[in-house]
Parts: C-alpha cells; structure tokens; sequence
C-alpha cells in the first residue's frame, strides 16, 4: 500500500521535533507500506536524508525573498504571491506537486504532516490526522481564538477517517472536546533515539541541570527560576543550561533580579552534542505545565539521564517509575528545588541504577513499533 504525506511540517521546519519524530516513524515503516512524499523542495534536514534523490533545496523562501531585504508587508506580499504562484516559491513548488499527486491517485491514504485543510476538495482518500496536543485549546490565555491550529483542528477532527494521539492523555483531552467515537482515535507513543553509537563526551567544565526546549507560557521556565532558585544558592557550583534560543531581555532581568544571570547558560547544538548534554547532566528538568508527549523525555533517559518532571499531563505516562516527579500546591510552590537536593546528592552507586533504569525505560519506545502500529491504522482504512 502507499501512504501519501504532504509537505507542510517539513517546509515549515529546517530541523524541530515535529518533522523528526514523523520521519523516524516514516523510516521504519515495514516493507508493505511504502511512504510518498509530495515535496519538490526543502531545506529540512531530515527530508534531505530520507529523500536525497526527490527533494531538492528551496530556489525561493522567505528568507531570501527580495535577496533578504527587510521592509514593511514583505512577508504578507511573499504569501500573497505564493499563495497565487505568482513567484516560484518552496510553498508554491510543494503545493503544486502535492495536488499533482492528489490528482493522480495513486495511492491509498493521505496523512497530512500537519493542521492544515489545503488538502480538502483535492484528496479523495481516507486520512489520518495526527493530533500532538491541543495545548491552544487547553490554555486560551497564551493563544487568540482564530490561532491557525486551533481553526484548523475544529475542521479536521470531525473529518479524519482515523485519528492518532501521541499518548493517552492527549487522546483524553480529544474525546473530551470534540463528540468522536473513541473508536477512531489510536494511541500510538513516538519511540526512544538510538544513541548507541553516539560518543558521549564532556561539553562543559562545570556540573549543571539541563532544561531543553521553549521556555515561554505554558513551558514555565520562570516557574522553573523560582522554584529552583533555592537549591541554587545553597549550590553555587551548579549551572543550569538552556538548549534552544539565547536569553531575551525579559529573561534576563529575571536572572539577574535573582542573582543569578553567571550561572544559567544559553546553547544551541547539534543533536550529537544534545546526546552529550543529557548524559553528563546531573539531571533533566522538564517543569511544562502540559505536553502532547514530551519527546525530550526519552532523549534524556535514552542517554541515562536522570529526569525531574512535573507529576501531570502526559509525564507518568511517558516516564513511569524511571522518573522523578515534583508536587504543586495550590499556592504556586512545589517541592522542586527537595527534589533537586535528593537527585544531585545520590551516591555513584545509585546514580548507576537511576541511569540503568532510564535507559531501559526508554528502550520500551520503539520506533520500529511506532512505525508498525501506525501500519496497522493505515491498512484498517482500506
């Protein structure tokens, strides 16, 4: 059978987890569901690896509209012309060839990579919609009613033929919004990286905990900062490292009000380097008030990295008793910055059983397994 997957996740991302997690899940399809990607080009480095052949770089994007000259509107006009194919952009090339496709047939479902409805009035397939979170709905305060997904999921979910959560409590939250028989939506876990010929090596001089990821709204870096701030004073041989964008100001008025601004640290690495982060960590923090599934949880004990979640959502469901959890009360505090004591004091003997823990608890994701039980959705639509 054939799978078509459109475009959209991978001209939107060069690298995210996203577009990563969809082509792990596409590279390990078994041999009787064969994946056709309706994409012309794309600067996504995971697309360039799974279709070196088929998928060049992008002539024209945003970036280097107007050879890159900034002025007022250029990214309103760069839509408008591409939306018309007035221009030969990425989006243009990616959308015409995915129609082309549509048009042609052959094929026996269609999984949109993405919320987005382009596809309706063209495919005449079933499709599978892949809901990651519906973090939009669920926090109204971060996010304005017309915010694109959230438009686009109340289109689609009715629609979908099947639907696929990436854990149970995103499945919760679906059947829980929209009235859909409970039958159509599958729960099926992303998998645990492969990191076992990745050497590991020491990046930093220093001892720290490492947050990974955004760090707005609902991802509660702040929350983080003061809850932390405790242990961190009682400990000032320990940093905490950042992956992802540098400090903005807001940020950095928060660290330096508490003292604190020469012990956190902003990086952006590859993901090899990522891999290093997470096993020389004293230990993985992820304070979010909601995730879909929370990938770098996995990456964390994938590379035997002890990890502090937030005893909600979706985090015992992925971590299970490899974790440690923090408690909230109703005032704002939890008992985050105890948790840290407790972790970073275990001996060399209990960190090891901690590490081994992890790792085995994420070898329980499998993305062959993945791959196998979204096979399994794609052929019960024929």
């Amino acid at each position: 059978m054939r799978v078509l997957f459109d475009h959209i996740v991978f001209q939107r991302q060069k690298i995210g987890g996203v577009s990563k997690a969809l082509s792990e899940m596409i590279a390990h399809l078994p041999p009787d569901v064969e994946p056709v990607l309706a994409m012309k080009e794309s600067d996504n480095v995971y697309v360039q690896e799974l279709f070196p052949e088929q998928v060049s770089l992008p002539r024209l994007t945003l970036d280097n509209f107007f050879k890159g000259r900034e002025f007022r509107g250029r990214t309103r006009l760069y839509e408008t012309l591409s939306a018309l194919s007035l221009i030969p952009s990425m989006e243009a090339a990616n959308r015409k060839y995915c129609r082309s496709l549509m048009a042609r047939g052959d094929y026996d479902v269609f999984q949109p990579t993405h919320y987005n409805s382009h596809f309706l009035g063209y495919n005449n397939k079933p499709f599978v919609l892949v809901v990651h979170d519906i973090v939009p709905e669920l926090f109204p305060s971060y996010y304005a009613e017309d915010f694109p997904d959230i438009v686009q999921r109340k289109k689609l979910i009715p629609l979908a033929d099947s639907i696929v959560a990436i854990s149970e409590n995103t499945k919760k939250d679906i059947l829980e919004r929209w009235d859909i028989p409970e039958e159509k939506v599958s729960v099926i876990h992303w998998g645990a990286p492969d990191v076992k010929d990745v050497e590991f090596r020491r990046l930093l001089p220093f001892d720290y905990i490492l947050f990974v990821g955004g760090r707005t709204a609902y991802k509660r870096f702040d929350f983080f900062v003061s809850q932390a701030r405790r242990f961190l004073e009682a400990h000032d041989d320990i940093h905490v490292v950042c992956t992802g964008a540098g400090f903005n100001d807001s940020e950095r008025r928060m660290l330096s009000s508490f003292g604190l601004e020469q012990r956190f640290h902003a990086m952006t690495v590859s993901t090899e380097d990522l891999f290093s982060l997470y096993h020389q960590a004293l230990c993985f923090v992820f304070p979010s008030e909601y995730e879909g599934f929370g990938l770098p949880t996995l990456e964390a004990m994938a590379c035997g990295c002890p990890v502090l979640l937030a005893g909600k959502s979706c985090f015992p469901e992925i971590g299970g008793d490899a974790a440690f959890y923090f408690d909230e009360d109703g005032s704002g505090d939890s008992n985050l910055a105890e948790q840290l004591e407790f972790i970073t004091g275990l001996s060399a003997g209990e960190r090891l059983a901690v590490r081994d823990k992890c790792t085995r608890r994420a070898g329980e994701f499998s993305w062959t397994e993945t791959a196998r039980r979204y096979a399994c959705v794609y052929r019960s639509l024929l």
